[in-house]
């Protein structure tokens, strides 16, 4: 894998949404995004007072958003913040961990953001077509990443930090550049029909609804 990993910053585990999050889940932004804290909803928009807003159409991808920076965070430090959570020390059992999570969630993520998202984007912000296609070129070199590491023997450590790496990067990306540009250009009615779209593709997928257990 190549070197596109970024220096691990300190931050803390956020909440899992099933947990204290559960009851902001309609419209919360991941904490893992926000220093704020305080919450309020106008219409179809939640309001994050001290940083972003983020548009109900968007929700579930940012729920999604959430629950990678988790796994990014995991492998970044080696250990979970959380007393609850068991995850495991020896980086072959993390990149098991990493390739079910994407098996069962990040792929169908990423499905969704190509097939809805982007092209939605590139309809609306003609000028950002370098930020979209630099966010499918990153869906590319995460997908390559996991492949390398199936077989992978030495090294893994280190190539676990740089996919976790680009992960949390890529993901902050769509969050702060992506998210906020199109919640200014896009029309609201194909905004919030992004919702339906998800979900809906979720469940041709087969993709459980629920939250990953992280």
């Amino acid at each position: 894998m190549g070197d596109f990993s970024a220096p691990a910053s300190h931050w803390q585990e956020p909440v899992r949404p099933c947990q204290a999050q559960r009851s902001v889940r309609r419209g919360s932004v991941p904490e893992a995004l926000q220093p704020g804290r305080e919450l309020s909803w106008r219409g179809n928009t939640c309001h994050n007072r001290m940083a972003m807003k983020r548009h109900a159409g968007l929700i579930p991808l940012s729920h999604d958003h959430h629950d990678g920076l988790v796994i990014a965070q995991r492998l970044l430090q080696g250990a979970s913040k959380s007393p609850q959570v068991s995850w495991p020390s020896r980086p072959q059992e993390q990149r098991d961990r990493v390739l079910d999570f994407y098996r069962d969630h990040l792929r169908h993520h990423f499905a969704a953001e190509e097939e809805i998202v982007f092209p939605l984007a590139r309809r609306h912000l003609a000028a950002e077509s370098e930020l979209v296609g630099r966010l499918e070129q990153e869906h590319r070199q995460l997908r390559r990443g996991l492949e390398e590491m199936k077989e992978q023997t030495s090294g893994l450590g280190p190539a676990l930090k740089q996919w976790a790496g680009l992960l949390r990067d890529h993901i902050r990306s769509e969050e702060r550049e992506l998210f906020q540009l199109m919640q200014s250009h896009v029309p609201e009615d194909e905004l919030a029909a992004c919702r339906g779209q998800v979900e809906a593709l979720y469940a041709r997928r087969g993709r459980s609804q629920e939250s990953c257990p992280l």
